[in-house]
């Protein structure tokens, strides 16, 4: 959702080109509530998850999705998040190394995949 779907996008261009790691990219559009229903059609069959998500480790809403996921998928699916740190976020330009970027979600999507 937000950035991190802008990001991802960029992420999961590289990912194919470089890597040749191909992925699905599902946009949440709005988080409450959940569109569960959507959800669970898009991850049918899915095998590796990476939920991008710009808040903190704790108490954010990839914690949500990961627990929709644990009660509602069949399947049980390796999923891996990458988040912001659990800290106070700054302003200025101090952000870049608290919050998720294109390169870190290519380095996390890398090492899920490799993960057998």
């Amino acid at each position: 959702y937000a950035n991190g779907a802008y990001l991802s996008r960029q992420a999961q261009k590289q990912l194919q080109e470089q890597h040749g790691i191909s992925s699905k990219l599902i946009d949440l559009r709005w988080l409450a509530p959940l569109p569960e229903a959507q959800l669970k059609e898009q991850l049918i069959g899915v095998e590796k998850i990476l939920i991008v998500d710009e808040c903190r480790r704790t108490g954010s809403l990839s914690e949500q999705i990961l627990s929709w996921i644990s009660e509602n998928c069949e399947l049980r699916p390796r999923v891996s998040r990458l988040t912001a740190e659990d800290c106070f976020i700054p302003i200025g330009k101090s952000w870049q190394y608290l919050l998720p970027t294109k390169d870190s979600i290519v380095d996390a999507a890398i090492k899920l995949q490799s993960q057998d």
